[in-house]
């Protein structure tokens, strides 16, 4: 390894690691941490690196340890499993956030996150109804069933981009109507969505149709 180390990957390892308490030394150099190792239990280490910037944490099912925003105060973009107990302090700077089957208490934390700008939810068993307090840009949901007709998300003045993957229930984009001007709108494999009805679509906005989708009106919306 590197003497000074500002980025790292984490990879599958032979002998397999356990924890990651041999990057150590290295904890206030390194800038950027990606774990891609599943031989990986304990992730306890992770408190001491102040410095992190970027963490893509994939580590097994670690059971019993939990982890705070607020251990890497200039943290800006964040990736890992729900599995992974990552506590999303209030009042953080976090600018990016990607969480696979996202717990229900981080759901309602989002909208303490004051300068989250992206944000990707993938197999989620409910909805971030308040994202009101927060910057976002930019809002990508993949696959999960959307819970009722009227559930709504709030807080999407400020949206730009909107991808929705993989969306089983949704009728129409009516739950995103507080977005007003859409610029980048890209709907892939959404078998009963049939309207684009809902948010504010800019007049030169990109819009990408993909996959099953039986939109009745196509209008300026190009399809894959």
């Amino acid at each position: 390894m590197d003497r000074n180390p500002s980025a790292v990957h984490v990879l599958d390892s032979d002998p397999p690691l356990t924890d990651l308490d041999f990057l150590l030394p290295w904890a206030e150099r390194i800038e950027s941490l990606t774990v891609t190792d599943f031989s990986i239990r304990d992730i306890r280490a992770l408190a001491e690196f102040h410095r992190l910037r970027s963490l893509n944490l994939w580590p097994a099912r670690v059971r019993g340890q939990v982890v705070s925003l607020d251990m890497w105060p200039v943290l800006e973009e964040l990736a890992c499993p729900g599995y992974v107990s990552v506590r999303l302090t209030k009042g953080h700077p976090i600018e990016s956030l990607l969480i696979e089957a996202p717990q229900e208490k981080q759901l309602r934390s989002l909208r303490g996150l004051p300068r989250l700008r992206n944000l990707r939810l993938s197999r989620i068993s409910g909805l971030p109804r308040r994202l009101s307090g927060t910057a976002l840009e930019s809002l990508d949901l993949a696959a999960m069933t959307w819970p009722g007709v009227g559930a709504r998300l709030e807080g999407l003045s400020e949206l730009q981009s909107l991808a929705l993957t993989g969306i089983r229930g949704l009728t129409d984009l009516r739950p995103f109507e507080g977005a007003s001007s859409v610029s980048k709108l890209v709907i892939e494999d959404c078998p009963e969505l049939t309207s684009l009805d809902g948010p504010g679509i800019a007049e030169n906005a990109k819009v990408h149709v993909i996959g099953v989708v039986p939109l009745r009106a196509r209008g300026r919306q190009n399809r894959a």
